[in-house]
């Protein structure tokens, strides 16, 4: 949605769930309808949400704090152990084909 259709969309909508992607700075929240009562933002932060702008209009703004802490753990610990068991240079030799001889290849 442009920030055209987003503003237009304002003017009817009680509540706005932005992604990252959209920036919701004093104008939009200006150009937005009486009945707005909540952005429920979908994302960890509020940094492209005008916080003030809301509050000032007794609009209320919420996140999604934690959200992502155990994916970005388990990310984490699988990427150690894709490279402690060298996971894709196995892969790598996996679709290689077989080795001369049928030995590993190294």
């Amino acid at each position: 949605m442009d920030r055209e259709a987003l503003i237009k969309a304002l003017q009817r909508a009680e509540v706005l769930a932005p992604t990252i992607t959209d920036r919701i700075d004093a104008e939009v929240i200006a150009a937005a309808g009486d009945q707005l009562k909540l952005i429920a933002n979908f994302g960890a932060g509020v940094d492209h949400i005008d916080v003030a702008a809301a509050t000032a209009r007794g609009v209320t703004v919420t996140n999604t704090p934690g959200v992502l802490t155990e994916d970005t753990a388990d990310l984490t610990l699988s990427l150690i152990l894709a490279v402690a068991r060298r996971v894709v240079e196995g892969a790598n030799v996996i679709q290689a084909g077989p080795s001369p001889a049928g030995r590993p290849p190294g």
